[in-house]
């Protein structure tokens, strides 16, 4: 358990690290206005050629589309990227249990997709596009959750 906490704390620490260091950083923040899709697994076809699902494909597609449209800077340094995973709250949802996850800030939302295939998705994504290679990305911080509507929000800054 006070491992657990001691993990906790360094996490709050190194938000606060960052959330301090905010201001004097390059920072690229965009919003994606669709539903967050899961990297999908490789397949392969009859020769043993391997291949990108499409849906995959278009997925990446649109968020280097929305990078570039927002941004044509490239990091050369380490970054760190916050991401926010909104999920439209289902139309069989009560009224009542609609207002009560619009009130609350994030409303977790435990389904699939896993956020771990969300992220791999949107780094690979944007490879070469706001970054050289993935394995620059030092931070990251992503939740999944409810919202209004289906939208990804992004935050990429220089992890100094």
């Amino acid at each position: 358990m006070n491992s657990f906490i001691h993990d906790i704390n360094f996490e709050i620490q190194a938000l606060q690290k960052l959330i301090n260091d905010f201001a004097a950083l390059d920072v690229v923040s965009f919003e994606i206005d669709t539903r967050p899709i899961g990297q999908e697994r490789h397949r392969t076809a009859y020769l043993g050629h391997n291949y990108t699902p499409n849906k995959t494909k278009e997925f990446q597609k649109l968020i280097r589309w929305i990078y570039k449209s927002n941004s044509r800077h490239i990091f050369t340094c380490p970054v760190a990227i916050l991401m926010k995973f909104c999920f439209a709250i289902p139309t069989s949802t009560s009224q009542k249990e609609k207002k009560r996850i619009v009130n609350k800030c994030y409303e977790p939302y435990p389904k699939k997709p896993d956020t771990d295939n969300i992220e791999k998705a949107i780094l690979d994504a944007l490879n070469k596009v706001a970054w050289h290679d993935d394995r620059q990305v030092t931070y990251v911080s992503k939740r999944k959750c409810y919202d209004k509507s289906n939208r990804i929000v992004i935050h990429i800054f220089e992890d100094k």
